[in-house]
C-alpha cells in the first residue's frame, strides 16, 4: 500500500461538517424525541388494555429518553470522534490509500443485499468491502488492479473508493452466501464499505463465511 494527501474536496468538507454541526445533532435528537413519542402512545394503549394505569407510558417515555442520553456516544461516536472531525476540518486534508490487489474473491449477492469481496493486496495485507454502494463501483468495472481509499487522516470517515487501474478478473467466486451478523459487526463492516482486517478478523471469517447450510472450508479458500 503506498499513501499519499490531498486537500479536502468542497463535498468531503461538508460532509465533515455534518457531523459537527448543531443541526445535525438537534435533528438526531428530534428523531428519537418523535420516535419515543410514539412508542410511549402504543404502550400506554396497550397497558391500559390490559387494566394497567396508562400513565405507566411515562415512565416509558423517561426511560428512552434517558436511555438516548446515555448511549448516543455509542451512535455517534461520542467526543473523541467529534474532536477528531474537528481536527480533520481544521487540517483540511484527505489521505489516500493506494492498494494493489494479488488476490480477489467475491462472495455473490444475496437479496440485493450488494456483493461481497474479501481482497489481499501485494503486501499480503486483507481487506473486506461490502455494502450495496459497491454496486455503482461494479458498474464501473470494479475490482481493479488497483484502487484508492479515501478518507480522513484524525476520524478515518470513509468518502468511498476510486479507480486507479483497469478492471481484472476475480480469482474466486463463491457462491450466494452471508457472514454472520455477529461477525460483520466484530469486522467493523456495518460502519465502513472498505475495512482492512487484522488476522485475527481475517481467521474469523475464514471460519464463519456461510454458504448455504454449511460452513465454507477455510481450506477452499483460495487465498
Amino acid at each position: 500500500m503506498q499513501y499519499r494527501y490531498r486537500k479536502l474536496t468542497k463535498q468531503e468538507l461538508e460532509e465533515l461538517k455534518g457531523y459537527v454541526s448543531i443541526s445535525t445533532k438537534i435533528l438526531r435528537g428530534s428523531i428519537f424525541f418523535l420516535i419515543s413519542l410514539v412508542l410511549s402512545y402504543f404502550f400506554s394503549q396497550i397497558m391500559k388494555l390490559l387494566g394497567i394505569n396508562s400513565s405507566i407510558g411515562i415512565v416509558f417515555f423517561l426511560i428512552l429518553i434517558i436511555f438516548y442520553f446515555y448511549n448516543q456516544d455509542k451512535w455517534t461516536g461520542g467526543k473523541k470522534f467529534y474532536d477528531s472531525v474537528k481536527l480533520d476540518i481544521e487540517n483540511n486534508r484527505c489521505r489516500l490509500i493506494v492498494v494493489y490487489l494479488k488476490t480477489v474473491i467475491k462472495i455473490k449477492e444475496s437479496e440485493n443485499e450488494g456483493s461481497c469481496y474479501i481482497v489481499k493486496d501485494i503486501d499480503g495485507k486483507f481487506l473486506f468491502l461490502s455494502g450495496q454502494e459497491l454496486s455503482l463501483y461494479e458498474e464501473n468495472g470494479f475490482p481493479w488492479s488497483s484502487f484508492i481509499v479515501k478518507e480522513s487522516i484524525n476520524a478515518k470517515v470513509e468518502f468511498g473508493i476510486e479507480k486507479n487501474s483497469q478492471s481484472i478478473n476475480v480469482n474466486q467466486v463463491l457462491p450466494t452466501c452471508s457472514v454472520p451478523l455477529d461477525t460483520m459487526k466484530k469486522i467493523g463492516a456495518f460502519k465502513k464499505m472498505v475495512v482492512f482486517l487484522t488476522d485475527e478478523n481475517m481467521e474469523l471469517l475464514k471460519k464463519e463465511i456461510l454458504v448455504g447450510d454449511s460452513i465454507f472450508k477455510a481450506e477452499n479458500l483460495k487465498i
